[in-house]
């Protein structure tokens, strides 16, 4: 399953067929991964979530300020964040979670795919950048890397 966007008005995500390089996502896992999505898109939050739940634990929330609360009461592995929110840029709320979470793996993910957000990412400590448009077994790829890395594999 792959994800393309078009510009217009605004962005329309579609689930299409396997793409070039975009193959199924494995669905042997030994081990669930628990992910927080966060995604001020609702849409991309269904697609990510029905996308990736057979492989994956996914909590999904458009709520940024929900995030933490989220982060306190349940025991996730790795975060998402979109960087493009309302209220909350990625970048910084992935920078305090890093303060108040370091063992939990962090991913940002973003339409924006220039250098300059490049490195607003990097400083911001996440583990792994996507850029939209994506693949979902290309964001599974770096789920699985990062939390292999957390865990020191």
């Amino acid at each position: 399953m792959g994800i393309f966007t078009e510009r217009g008005s605004g962005y329309n995500w579609v689930v299409t067929e396997v793409e070039s390089g975009c193959e199924a996502v494995n669905k042997n896992e030994d081990h669930r991964i628990r992910l927080l999505v966060v995604d001020d898109d609702d849409d991309i939050l269904a697609l990510v979530s029905a996308g990736l739940a057979n492989n994956f634990d996914v909590t999904t929330t458009s709520d940024a300020f929900k995030t933490v609360e989220f982060l306190e009461t349940d025991a996730f592995d790795i975060v998402v964040l979109d960087v493009e929110m309302p209220m909350f840029r990625g970048t910084d709320l992935g920078t305090m979670i890093r303060g108040r979470f370091p063992k939990l793996g962090g991913i940002l993910f973003t339409a924006y795919n220039q250098p300059e957000m490049v490195a607003e990412v990097a400083l911001s400590g996440a583990d792994a950048y996507i850029a939209k448009p994506f693949c979902l077994n290309e964001m599974a790829r770096e789920i699985r890397e990062v939390y292999a890395a957390k865990r020191g594999e």
